[in-house]
């Protein structure tokens, strides 16, 4: 009953702003949860490309936050693979392996 009586005494810009304000967040989190989402799919493949499959990331969960613009990857750890390291060798070429822990 006291809902009812508050929505009939807010003013239309009230109920409007209300509702503007609901679909933002709605919104936000929809893009969050995308962003998530293709994160989740491509950062692996964009650190095996970049290093010429020389590194291999690994991670348990990505976090995107539209809001804050945040982005959060959990237990990553960066690991070399030796045998592309060896043939880069092979090729006279002086590298140094880094695994690393974030």
């Amino acid at each position: 009953m006291r809902f009812r009586q508050l929505i009939k005494r807010t003013p239309w810009w009230g109920k409007l702003l209300i509702i503007l304000l609901l679909l933002f967040a709605i919104g936000a989190i929809g893009v969050s949860i995308y962003l998530t989402r293709m994160v989740n799919g491509r950062l692996r493949e964009l650190v095996l490309e970049s290093s010429n499959g020389l590194y291999k990331l690994d991670y348990s969960k990505v976090s995107v936050n539209a809001l804050t613009g945040n982005l959060s990857v959990y237990d990553a750890r960066l690991t070399p693979d030796t045998t592309v390291f060896a043939q880069l060798q092979q090729h006279h070429l002086k590298l140094t392996l880094h695994p690393n822990k974030i």
